[in-house]
């Protein structure tokens, strides 16, 4: 979809209904219409300033029309890539074509009495925040997503990055298996299976500080 916002002067002292019928019947086709158009209200008596205010607001609003765009398009980005469906993008949970064609001037958040650069002011301190808050969505969701990457890799894993507490269950080993004194302190190790055999055999002789105790084997790895 392709949505021009094109603003015509009425003629002479024609109303604007009569502006807006006369673009319509020429953009009518007998076969199909070349486009739909749709009239956007908006306040008539918005404080247009001076000529050389509205040039120097000509200027400002190129670039902050760039900086809104390029939000919308990170907005979009963001959506397509955790939707991958073809669920449409809204606006206020409204389609973007019905949005445009029941537009309304939202006085509350932009005060049509106040200077065109205070408004456009106005819109682009909204977008700003949009964009802070996207930023921080994308950040809390980068860290969700790595969390659950690694708790998968340490559920489908070995010992070596499995969480302990879901294979030293209460059924494999007791309170009474661990020894927690001034000399004595039960460590939790994790060998190989092929190399049971061989560190039964010789992790007595690790350090001096290792006591040979017997140890229980838990599970199988």
């Amino acid at each position: 979809m392709s949505v021009w916002l094109v603003s015509v002067p009425n003629e002479g002292n024609s109303s604007s209904e009569t502006t807006f019928l006369s673009l319509k019947a020429e953009t009518a086709s007998s076969r199909h219409d070349y486009a739909d158009c749709v009239r956007v209200e908006l306040p008539s008596d918005l404080l247009v300033g001076t000529l050389d205010s509205l040039m120097a607001l000509s200027d400002d609003l190129n670039r902050v029309d760039m900086v809104i765009e390029s939000v919308v398009r990170k907005i979009e980005r963001q959506f397509h890539d955790l939707n991958k469906g073809d669920q449409a993008l809204t606006v206020d949970g409204v389609p973007v074509e019905r949005y445009l064609s029941f537009f309304s001037w939202d006085e509350a958040k932009h005060p049509h009495r106040r200077p065109l650069p205070e408004i456009v002011s106005i819109i682009q301190s909204s977008v700003g925040k949009i964009e802070e808050e996207l930023k921080q969505l994308s950040t809390r969701y980068a860290e969700k997503k790595q969390q659950l990457i690694g708790l998968q890799r340490k559920k489908g894993g070995n010992l070596m990055v499995a969480n302990l507490n879901d294979v030293l269950t209460p059924d494999v080993v007791s309170t009474s298996d661990f020894v927690n004194t001034e000399y004595l302190q039960t460590m939790v190790v994790i060998v190989p299976k092929n190399l049971e055999e061989q560190w039964l055999l010789e992790y007595a002789q690790i350090g001096d500080q290792i006591a040979e105790y017997g140890p229980k084997g838990s599970r199988g790895n």
